[in-house]
């Protein structure tokens, strides 16, 4: 942003003229693009929580062999959030490429009111283009259930479906 401003340093100044401007910057991206993905710093600072603000939609990421502890940022800058934010706060987990069936969700899901929850495999180009398919909205799901009859008649509609 700094360097889109002309103006080093300004994504972390906490003023109204500040304010203004990259509000305005970030107007203007959000005309030009589908997606604007803004990436906060790793301390709890005015940039951090400006993307926080101007935010549809929260990415938590985290490495999920970590101990699930609530990060400095969450408490500083999350917890002070009206109850009735638009923003809906989705939790990234990141495990190892190897791991078959991520585990461990739970632990961290009891800490963080969370939306929704992904386990991401890095290194995996399936699990990130999940991930991309989640957020823009194109992803696609089919639940079947039911016994019996349902069963034999989801299968007829299933094979319809291949």
């Amino acid at each position: 942003m700094d360097a889109a401003l002309s103006d080093a340093g300004i994504s972390v100044r906490e003023d109204s003229e500040a304010d203004h401007r990259i509000s305005l910057a970030l107007d203007a991206l959000e005309a030009q693009h589908d997606f604007v993905l803004l990436v906060g710093d790793a301390a709890p600072n005015a940039w951090t929580r400006r993307c926080i603000r101007n935010s549809d939609e929260m990415l938590l990421v985290a490495d999920a062999t970590q101990a699930p502890a609530v990060h400095p940022i969450e408490s500083v800058c999350l917890d002070g959030l009206p109850a009735r934010s638009e923003a809906a706060e989705v939790l990234v987990l990141l495990h190892p490429a190897d791991a078959v069936t991520p585990k461990g969700a739970r632990s961290w899901l009891t800490r963080r009111p969370v939306t929704s929850h992904v386990n991401l495999r890095l290194g995996l180009e399936r699990d990130i283009a999940r991930l991309a398919r989640l957020l823009s909205r194109t992803a696609v799901g089919l639940v079947l259930a039911g016994g019996g009859r349902a069963r034999l008649r989801a299968s007829r509609h299933l094979a319809r479906l291949a």
